[in-house]
């Protein structure tokens, strides 16, 4: 796929390339309508494709690499606990199996 910016731009200069061709094609009336309908479509087609300019502001990638930090240290964070949690409950088990309460594993 391609981006919004560079569909606007392909359909804009295909817009443009077909009403200078309009000009060339004035001689025969059906060629030349062919053309301005050409050029009509595409200008229409680029103007629905066009991004807004939110769109096409991104984000800084400073602030992007400090998001990303604060996620990874929050994964991190979540990842340690839930080793702790693993570790305290295959220890609860060994200790329950030498006290002889829960079978061994078949």
């Amino acid at each position: 796929m391609l981006k919004p910016t560079t569909k606007f731009q392909i359909l804009f200069w295909l817009s443009a390339l077909n009403l200078i061709a309009l000009g060339y094609a004035l001689p025969n009336p059906l060629h030349a309508a062919g053309h301005g309908l050409l050029a009509l479509g595409f200008a229409f087609w680029a103007k629905r494709v066009r991004p807004s300019r939110d769109e096409d502001e991104e984000a800084p990638d400073e602030s992007r690499f400090e998001n990303l930090d604060a996620e990874v240290g929050e994964l991190r964070r979540q990842l340690s606990e839930t080793q702790e949690r693993l570790d305290f409950a295959e220890r609860l088990l060994v200790r329950e199996r030498k006290e002889g309460k829960v079978e061994p594993p078949r």
